[in-house]
């Protein structure tokens, strides 16, 4: 089937003066420019938006440092307007590096947050790994692998294998840009005892990779020399060609530290090793553990014992050297030039904007479906389905807030929502509570901010920012309701929608605790609890129940009440609390539905509550009701009115059913 060619447009990360990086020529410039898309895509690059119409927009990395999220908001929004898709390009686990107490300050926060919300944003990723992809699919489902090619068009000297000459001196390398020091330094002690031992026949280039001073210190009295690039050979394409013309090395080294970080890197230096037929020497990990097949097409070493038996095979046996250089050579000019490959990128960038419309389609549909011909909401519908409870009324185009999704969200990000998720541990601890559970562990969402006590909007860092949170049967579970309740009115925009699912007392295992009164919950409040109390976890313990095999159940069950815990596994749970000062978690308040519309009421009236009303209240079905509070600034939360004497009447009547 024939297409239209793609008008695409890139803006790069570029250095001072606006050269592009060269993982921008390597990963967008080059590939879609190849003459094997001529027919596909139709680029235009730089550092601002064209004049002229385009299809898509990729932006790479830290496209602009300053990290203006307002500004580039307005810029998203602008584009979406004008119905042009946005792509973000990564090909390094940027939101890891310098995550440690004391590391570098580059990226700095300000710039990760940008990024964070840029991978969250964008219509589609595409990454350069498969590592790389399972870091970021928890912001953005819609990826696509794209692996590190070279452009033939570059290397054409080096198209042919060249065995080296016989030497008296052989010579081998390293070649990193000024961020791979460390990497140099970790095997600092096999490199010494080496050319300690060789320094009269062997010698060691550094092209790249900063401080001077510290590897001029480091190899002191070596066959060690550092070999500046010329500053007018900086742009990607003089570059290429001053390394084939400068580097005569016998092997090349790749030495990676092991971290959160390094582990989605990419095996470029296998590439730019290979296209000339230079062995190398890699280290152990995930970047290259699938490239390298060792003593086949290279070396791979990981404890410094490994590294010091490579680097004398390599010195020693001219032959291994020869047969590593023509394997390596041969794979990379069949496999990994963009004469092979360019026409993924043509295939991916599709495949994301083909998903991305899907999404978009499917979240439009829903929309439409919950907010065309809704009857009264305040009213009972036996029609509606739960999720269309929740969901009424919310703008499901823009972004929202799950708290506690566990194993059964409500909108997941794989259904192509724009959605966080809070929790109280990461997905992998989740999936694993849950695999000997009988639940569809798949449904798990990855997991935004872990939750350890702190207020959330303090855990997100977001103010007047989500069209929508969802809380299902979490409410009942706060230490300190009032907070929670507030905390979640400070992320909502103007108009957002909290929309909670909150079981009735009366139709799961809390039917024997007492209803929570207005007092009760105003009490915690001012005592500012962040741990239920022992008292509470007494009433849990020593109260919940089964009714015949389940604990929680609809209007008319029929079965047998039975305690869930004995009176000593409940008194054990209670000095357990007392003597332990840490969380534990229990159904903290009971509600019926008029007990909970009184508890609003009456914080509202209060004060405690500012700019929330209530949107939507549906009655009980099944164990739950189900409550939106709406965020408005448009009330006066004194004058109201509200018929407390009704709600206290229906507080009675539901405690007698």
């Amino acid at each position: 089937m024939s297409h239209r060619a793609l008008r695409v447009h890139v803006l790069y990360e570029s250095s001072f003066g606006g050269l592009p990086h060269g993982c921008g020529e390597i990963r967008l410039l080059r590939p879609l420019s190849h003459p094997a898309l001529q027919s596909d895509i139709v680029l235009s690059s730089g550092l601002e938006m064209p004049n002229d119409p385009v299809d898509v927009v990729i932006i790479e990395r830290f496209w602009d440092y300053s990290g203006n999220l307002e500004q580039h908001g307005a810029l998203l929004e602008r584009l979406r307007q004008k119905n042009i898709r946005v792509i973000f390009e990564i090909d390094d686990d940027l939101l890891s590096l310098n995550s440690e107490s004391g590391e570098s300050s580059s990226p700095t926060m300000q710039q990760k947050m940008w990024l964070r919300w840029m991978i969250k944003s964008a219509d589609g990723l595409i990454t350069s790994t498969q590592n790389l992809a399972n870091r970021l699919n928890r912001l953005n489902y819609n990826i696509e692998i794209v692996p590190n090619a070279l452009d033939e068009r570059l290397f054409e000297p080096s198209r042919e294998f060249r065995e080296p000459a016989p030497v008296d001196r052989l010579v081998f390398g390293y070649m990193g840009t000024l961020t791979h020091l460390e990497d140099l330094i970790s095997i600092v002690g096999p490199l010494r005892r080496v050319l300690a031992r060789h320094k009269n026949h062997v010698s060691f280039e550094i092209v790249g990779v900063g401080d001077h001073k510290i590897i001029e210190t480091v190899f002191r009295d070596l066959p060690v020399r550092i070999k500046q690039v010329p500053s007018n050979m900086v742009s990607y394409d003089k570059f290429t060609d001053w390394t084939q013309k400068n580097l005569r090395w016998d092997f090349g080294i790749a030495p990676l530290i092991d971290s959160v970080f390094t582990r989605s890197k990419s095996d470029i230096k296998f590439l730019d090793y290979g296209v000339q037929g230079i062995p190398g020497i890699f280290s152990a990990m995930p970047v290259y553990q699938d490239t390298v097949k060792h003593m086949e097409n290279g070396l791979l070493a990981g404890t410094a014992e490994e590294w010091e038996d490579c680097l004398e095979r390599l010195i020693s046996d001219r032959d291994l050297r020869l047969r590593l250089g023509r394997n390596v050579h041969k794979e990379v000019w069949t496999q990994r030039m963009l004469a092979h490959s360019a026409s993924n990128w043509a295939v991916s960038i599709r495949n994301l904007l083909s998903k991305a419309d899907e999404s978009h389609k499917a979240a439009a549909e829903l929309f439409s479906q919950l907010t065309q011909n809704a009857p009264n909401p305040n009213a009972p519908n036996p029609n509606r389905t739960r999720n269309e409870k929740l969901l009424y009324g919310l703008n499901l185009t823009g972004i929202g807030l799950e708290i506690g999704a566990s194993y059964s969200p409500v909108v997941s990000k794989k259904a192509g929502f724009r959605v966080e998720v809070i929790d109280h541990a990461d997905a992998e601890t989740l999936r694993e509570k849950y695999k000997r559970q009988e639940v569809e562990i798949e449904n798990i969402e990855d997991v935004d901010y872990v939750w350890s006590g702190e207020p959330l909007n303090e855990l997100t860092g977001k103010t007047d920012y989500y069209d929508w949170i969802i809380a299902s049967h979490v409410i009942e579970h706060t230490p300190d309701l009032i907070a929670f309740l507030q905390q979640c009115e400070q992320m909502l925009k103007p108009g957002g929608i909290l929309a909670l699912a909150i079981p009735d007392h009366r139709y799961c295992f809390d039917i024997f605790r007492s209803v929570s009164t207005p007092g009760d919950v105003i009490q915690a409040h001012l005592e500012q609890r962040k741990r239920h109390t022992p008292g509470a976890i007494w009433d849990h313990f020593s109260m919940i129940v089964r009714k015949g095999d389940t604990v929680s159940w609809g209007s008319g069950h029929q079965g047998i009440f039975t305690l869930i815990h004995s009176r000593d596994e409940a008194k054990f749970m209670f000095e357990k609390a007392l003597a332990i000062n840490e969380y534990f978690d229990v159904h903290n308040w009971c509600f019926t539905p008029s007990s909970f519309r009184l508890i609003l009421e009456d914080i509202r009236v209060l004060g405690f509550l500012k700019n929330i009303l209530v949107q939507s209240f549906f009655p009980t079905v099944g164990c739950e009701f189900i409550v939106q509070l709406k965020k408005t600034m448009n009330y006066d939360p004194v004058t109201l009115p509200a018929n407390r004497l009704d709600m206290l009447n229906g507080c009675f009547m539901e405690r007698c059913e």
